[in-house]
């Protein structure tokens, strides 16, 4: 498989689990991970999985305490959180996977749903008036929550994607007890820890969907400081690249000269006024020919029928292009962060892929990488700050933003960015954005 650099590399060591802790048949396998956390996974084919997933990076934990006991028919495992029960090689199901939930005293089945489960978060709130569905959150009063990795995309030692080689359950019980800290260390341990976020993200970030001339940003950036407005992060929206007007993309990966007549110069002076600067970008409709770095990538890659670059995320090679030519030059401008506004939502998997690949090569040089980007709902805490996307401007989102961004918490995310009383439709109202900075900013 391709190697796309040691930034992507995955320790095989810290996915398997020593036999001291599996108790595997001809069609199912499972893995004491701790006394709160079971893997349990069922194979026709008995093709278990010791590779990464889009959700699980880790399943290295320290030795727990636990017995097993087996008779003709079951198998039986015990821990101070949870008595589990499976009628062993049977397929999954209600009536042969079962555990009694020591601490709520609940009995749990699989395929059992979670109702009163507290909920989580989800991808964006791109155009909604209302909450919308939430994920599967951590906490919930009956002391459980089972999450199921088994249509999950899987990663090799050097992050390339793959799918997996047959049908199988793999799923995560947690039982646990009034020590919420200790499921989400868990948690964490199994799927990453969160990112640890430059300090100027905390700060105000300035962006508007306007084309911005290079003297029109300095004399911006001087009348906040003449007001004592600190701003942290200056953020370019699509209008800062070379576009072709025949085609239907947004973005691009060029500054344009005629708005920005020295990019390098700019960034510079943003750098000493102690501002950092980010591009808005989004590959979804491939790499065209008005791109600085576009011959030069037409010698490693074809092109389509249309003559363009396709964007194709799950290819490591493509990435690996699509990183070190577009990307790092701009990096190398001076730029610090990247608004990934990818906004195919249908698409999960692309949507990871895509801020997967970008974090982990911003971190390259032992950086703190941080990206904008739409949630793709496997472990989302990993990704520094998710972007909720074209908010409503309307009262009716302010309504839900704290509840959700409370409830994001209960599935380990740290940082949610709304755009200040909304984006896109509405009116202008100064009340709404005055109570909105004071909702979303309030300690």
């Amino acid at each position: 498989m391709y190697d796309l650099g040691p930034q992507f590399k995955i320790n095989p060591d810290d996915l398997t689990v020593e036999n001291t802790r599996t108790i595997e048949g001809s069609h199912f396998r499972i893995q004491i991970l701790t006394e709160r956390l079971i893997r349990l996974e069922y194979s026709e084919q008995k093709k278990f999985v010791d590779s990464a997933s889009t959700l699980v990076i880790k399943r290295k934990f320290p030795k727990p305490d636990f017995l097993v006991r087996e008779d003709a028919s079951y198998i039986y495992i015990e821990t101070k959180y949870i008595n589990l029960k499976y009628l062993k090689n049977s397929k999954f199901s209600e009536k042969n996977l079962s555990a009694t939930i020591l601490y709520s005293h609940k009995e749990w089945f699989y395929g059992q749903k979670e109702v009163r489960n507290y909920g989580g978060t989800t991808i964006s709130l791109d155009n909604t008036l209302k909450m919308p569905p939430l994920s599967k959150g951590l906490i919930n009063p009956d002391m459980y929550v089972v999450l199921d990795d088994s249509d999950t995309l899987l990663l090799d030692e050097n992050s390339n994607f793959y799918k997996r080689d047959a049908e199988t359950k793999d799923i995560y019980l947690f039982a646990y007890g009034s020590n919420f800290n200790e499921v989400l260390k868990d948690y964490f341990t199994l799927t990453g820890f969160p990112s640890f976020i430059p300090r100027y993200a905390l700060g105000n970030w300035w962006s508007r969907d306007i084309p911005y001339y290079d003297e029109h940003i300095v004399t911006l950036l001087n009348k906040f400081r003449m007001n004592s407005i600190p701003i942290s992060v200056f953020l370019f929206d699509k209008d800062w690249s070379i576009k072709n007007p025949k085609l239907s993309s947004t973005s691009g990966f060029t500054f344009n000269k005629e708005l920005i007549r020295d990019p390098e110069r700019l960034i510079d002076i943003l750098h000493q006024m102690n501002v950092k600067v980010g591009v808005k970008i989004n590959p979804k409709d491939g790499i065209f020919n008005h791109e600085e770095y576009f011959p030069l990538a037409t010698q490693y890659i074809e092109l389509n029928k249309k003559g363009y670059i396709e964007f194709k995320p799950f290819e490591a090679r493509f990435m690996d292009l699509y990183l070190k030519l577009f990307i790092h030059p701009l990096e190398k401008l001076g730029i610090d962060l990247f608004w990934n506004d990818y906004d195919v939502l249908e698409n999960r998997n692309s949507l990871f892929a895509l801020n997967d690949y970008m974090k982990k090569d911003m971190e390259r040089n032992g950086n703190r990488g941080l990206i904008l980007a739409r949630n793709a709902n496997y472990a989302p805490h990993r990704y520094p700050v998710l972007y909720s996307g074209h908010n409503q401007i309307s009262f009716e989102v302010l309504k839900f933003l704290p509840l959700f961004n409370i409830t994001a918490a209960n599935v380990g995310v740290s940082y949610w960015s709304h755009d200040v009383g909304g984006s896109v439709g509405g009116i202008e109202d100064d009340e709404l954005y005055i109570r909105s900075f004071f909702s979303l900013f309030k300690i």
